[in-house]
């Protein structure tokens, strides 16, 4: 196996070299598919490039490939559809797919920026996907901060598949998953158990209010949200409580947020 992994971003850049450190020895080829427009036209980070470009210096990025939104007719903000959003979704992923298989990978993992693998499952699981053409993971959430508590979803990620499946928004997927995640041309799917491996999922953990802002309001599930201003002053009282209790975070977020030049607060 040559194991691709493609990342899709636009927010949440403060995890992605902490969750890239959980999956890189067990990897042959990472590459990074970003946005600086969103799909929803909200702008990045300012410091997003700058972030992506160090990484790639240090050897934990392969490759780095800007896409850009497309959409059939002029718009503004507020005209973005849903529909648009989960489209120019899989044609980030289907690109992040393409340039794995062009660069020689055998198997294809797509990922998101606030998801986490620990290395030692991972690597036995990479070996039994050997046996499978397509497999899923259970998934963990944390509750907003990465030491928060944590429960099992009733969704599913799709893992570690063969390269050759191909991308669909309609149609059944052996699992319950994100439409825009979901392949098919597969023969033989298989479902990791929790107590094998699970993909560690800091779905509202981000640093500041800025960067939940980018979430929330460029979310493709935008029109989903009652009240994002109400969601997000919620989600800093959790983090505030959590920040407070002394415990360790295992994927070294934390520290990381405290130690970068890009993200640590001025002394």
């Amino acid at each position: 196996m040559k194991l691709g992994i493609a990342y899709n971003l636009f927010d949440g850049i403060e995890l992605l070299e902490p969750s890239i450190n959980s999956i890189r020895s067990q990897t042959d080829f990472i590459a990074v598919i970003y946005q600086t427009i969103s799909n929803r036209m909200g702008q990045c980070a300012p410091y997003t490039e700058k972030v992506l470009q160090s990484l790639k210096e240090r050897g934990l990025i392969d490759h780095l490939e800007i896409y850009t939104p497309r959409w059939d007719r002029p718009l503004t903000p507020a005209m973005v559809k849903s529909a648009e959003c989960h489209q120019n979704e899989i044609n980030k992923r289907i690109l992040g797919q393409r340039i794995c298989k062009d660069n020689g990978c055998t198997h294809f993992l797509s990922m998101d920026v606030d998801e986490f693998y620990i290395e030692k499952e991972f690597e036995k699981a990479k070996e039994k996907a050997n046996f499978f053409d397509a497999t899923a993971v259970h998934v963990i959430e944390y509750d907003t901060y990465p030491t928060g508590e944590t429960k099992l979803m009733p969704l599913f990620c799709p893992f570690i598949h063969e390269i050759q499946l191909n991308y669909v928004l309609e149609g059944t997927y052996f699992v319950l998953a994100d439409p825009t995640r979901r392949l098919s041309g597969y023969s033989k799917p298989f479902t990791f158990p929790p107590k094998e491996i699970m993909m560690h999922h800091m779905t509202d953990c981000r640093i500041d209010k800025k960067s939940l802002e980018d979430k929330f309001f460029n979310s493709s599930a935008k029109s989903t949200f009652k009240n994002i201003p109400h969601m997000i002053r919620e989600i800093l009282k959790k983090k505030e409580k959590y920040e407070k209790i002394n415990k360790k975070d295992q994927f070294g977020i934390i520290n990381y947020w405290q130690s970068s030049p890009f993200f640590r607060k001025p002394a």
